[in-house]
């Protein structure tokens, strides 16, 4: 019932996904992983309250679960109490030091919060466990070019494209091209939105930037 129940949330069913779930937990209140997947069901039908409770049963049942904790993590940032997102998903990964999505997470958020002190320190363990995760060195470049430490960020960009095979984000190329923007290299900047729209022709802050960078040619 549980593996029935992932299919049917991998196909948006959240609600058929739900009864199931309930189902087997009344088989077995015990049962960690169903738990855990009842709290994703209820994030995804924003009752938040709820899933924060099948979360918490998840690790009662299971104490050392880092999926749980990444979870967790996920619906503390959607309630917007980002010092327990944080602290879920260094859990996550003091329990599993390659867990891709809790380090990226924990890196874009202390970007986004301006915790670049904090993020200075947690940098260097994401990129001894995880040094080819095309996300964790985007974060990383994001990190570094804020911090105006161009050339380390560059490298980190060109990296995570390069990790990202034929799959590269649109992103990685425009946040590239801000960085090359910022750092007045004007002709790879260009190239980089251009990059970047050929991935997302609609791409708003990619062509915004692409739009004010022909400008400035044209004054110079």
């Amino acid at each position: 019932m549980n593996n029935l129940a992932n299919l049917l949330k991998n196909q948006k069913k959240y609600y058929e996904a739900e009864y199931y779930l309930r189902k087997a937990i009344k088989l077995e209140q015990d049962f960690p992983a169903a738990w855990m997947n009842l709290g994703v069901v209820l994030a995804s039908t924003k009752r938040l309250d709820e899933a924060e409770s099948a979360y918490k049963t998840a690790l009662q049942y299971r104490k050392k679960y880092p999926d749980c904790f990444y979870n967790l993590g996920n619906l503390y940032l959607e309630m917007n109490r980002t010092n327990e997102a944080m602290e879920n998903w260094l859990q996550a990964v003091h329990l599993k030091p390659k867990h891709v999505l809790a380090w990226t997470n924990l890196i874009a958020l202390l970007d986004n919060t301006e915790q670049m002190n904090k993020a200075l320190q947690v940098i260097p363990d994401a990129l001894k466990e995880l040094p080819d995760a095309p996300s964790i060195n985007f974060a990383v470049g994001n990190i570094y070019g804020k911090l105006g430490r161009f050339a380390e960020a560059e490298r980190h960009f060109l990296r995570a494209i390069e990790l990202s095979g034929t799959n590269v984000p649109a992103i990685y190329y425009a946040n590239l091209g801000v960085l090359y923007h910022r750092w007045k290299k004007i002709d790879l900047a260009e190239n980089m939105y251009n990059n970047a729209l050929k991935i997302n022709n609609t791409f708003k802050s990619a062509i915004t930037n692409l739009n004010s960078l022909k400008k400035l040619k044209q004054q110079n």
